[in-house]
């Protein structure tokens, strides 16, 4: 794939932008992350449908911890009044804004958490922009990158710091949920030597996109083939690990097995989506983190009861594993 089809962004793009035309525009910014000494890690979304029933902002929020405690806190509001180009909102508990660097605040009952970024590499596109569907009709604008997230948890009065590896992109304009069938994403990080990303996409006009980028000893590889394989189970989302290989465009692999930590679910416009933070562990010997999501259409308004992974908000714990049939 020609590195002309992957999209570049000025730094500007990285701040809210003006709404776009009716009637799926959107805009979301997401960060995903695990510290492995410290056991703790999650994924975040907040999303902006300013043409959706009168005008939405949604919250995705999911932390998990190595001893299997998790909290989920999902909710939608309506839209606020623009808070200027430094800000993505959902309350005054959640939000990420721009003060140098991105600086998230995540917030809950019995937890607060502030983390700043620091990048390893500029935001970049990592989805071509002659992908059909997917270019223009959920992902018009796109940027993503991987770095590091520091900073603090505080969780029922105990504090705790946080040196995690993360992931953070930033999506905007037309996204219509009705075009997508299935997908697969991933984005893992090593560190500042090795980082990835890639998707697997299906939309229900029949199109297909698969690609992903790779950053890798300071080289970026916008034409790496992936494989993976990973044993969720659809009916409960239970995730224990899988497989990842990396095909460079020198045609050396870079191999990978990933172990789920923890998952939740999340049901968006009849789209189920299936979330999980991964350690990950390279056949060289190199330690990191995998967040990994795949996710299926689902004609009911409730998660499935038989769900496994975080679907209910508040806290809990994670279920043993070894329960599926």
């Amino acid at each position: 794939m020609s590195q002309a089809l992957i999209a570049a962004y000025p730094q500007d793009d990285e701040r809210p932008h003006a709404v776009g035309e009716p009637p799926f525009w959107q805009e979301s910014v997401v960060i995903f992350w695990w510290d492995d000494k410290a056991g703790i890690g999650g994924y975040q979304r907040i999303g902006h449908e300013p043409y959706f029933q009168g005008g939405k902002e949604h919250l995705w929020s999911f932390v998990f911890f190595a001893d299997g405690r998790r909290h989920r806190n999902h909710g939608s509001v309506p839209a606020h009044p623009p808070r200027g180009r430094e800000r993505f909102t959902f309350d005054n508990r959640n939000e990420m804004h721009f003060d140098g660097s991105p600086v998230w605040r995540i917030g809950g009952h019995d937890l607060e958490i502030q983390m700043t970024v620091e990048d390893f590499f500029q935001a970049q596109d990592s989805w071509p922009r002659n992908s059909g569907t997917l270019s223009a009709q959920v992902a018009k604008g796109h940027t993503e990158c991987a770095g590091r997230a520091r900073g603090w948890a505080r969780i029922r009065g105990s504090r705790l710091d946080i040196d995690a590896l993360c992931g953070r992109d930033h999506s905007w304009g037309q996204r219509d949920w009705s075009k997508l069938r299935n997908h697969i994403w991933f984005a893992g990080s090593c560190g500042p030597g090795l980082s990835f990303s890639g998707i697997d996409f299906f939309a229900t006009d029949g199109s297909h996109v698969r690609n992903s980028i790779l950053l890798y000893d300071g080289e970026h590889d916008n034409e790496t083939r992936f494989e993976v394989t990973h044993d969720g189970d659809e009916r409960t989302g239970e995730l224990d690990g899988g497989t990842l290989v990396l095909h460079q465009r020198n045609g050396k692999p870079l191999a990978f097995r990933f172990e789920c930590v923890d998952g939740g679910c999340t049901l968006h416009h009849g789209y189920l989506l299936y979330d999980y933070i991964c350690r990950l562990r390279g056949a060289d010997g190199r330690r990191g983190y995998l967040a990994f999501e795949w996710s299926r259409r689902h004609d009911r308004p409730e998660i499935p009861a038989e769900m496994r992974l975080a679907a209910t908000n508040g806290w809990s714990q994670k279920p043993l594993s070894g329960n599926r049939r």
